[in-house]
């Protein structure tokens, strides 16, 4: 395998376990998120940056700022948890080693 080909699919494999990994954090998110319409949970999503590995998880409802300055912060609970920095871990490393095979 070339050079130029190891690195395009390594970039390929950390966008995708990023991806990966950012959606298992959102589930986490979701799952800690209180209820009362559902709004703020469903509005909860996963937005990658341009063709790199970088990403965010962010709640899109108009009142999810107010929400998140209120407390408890659900998102940066999420974070913290070292099951879901587990979860996260796998769900890169599975993206990398199907990328690299």
């Amino acid at each position: 395998m070339t050079a130029a080909r190891m690195k395009e699919k390594l970039d390929r494999a950390a966008r995708r376990g990023a991806e990966a990994a950012l959606r298992t954090l959102a589930e986490a998110a979701r799952e800690r998120t209180p209820v009362d319409t559902g709004r703020l949970r469903e509005s909860c999503r996963v937005e990658m940056d341009g063709k790199g590995a970088g990403g965010t998880v962010r709640y899109g409802a108009p009142y999810a700022a107010v929400r998140h300055a209120a407390g408890p912060a659900f998102l940066a609970d999420a974070a913290r948890s070292p099951a879901v920095q587990r979860h996260m871990a796998e769900a890169l490393t599975r993206e990398l080693r199907t990328e690299m095979r």
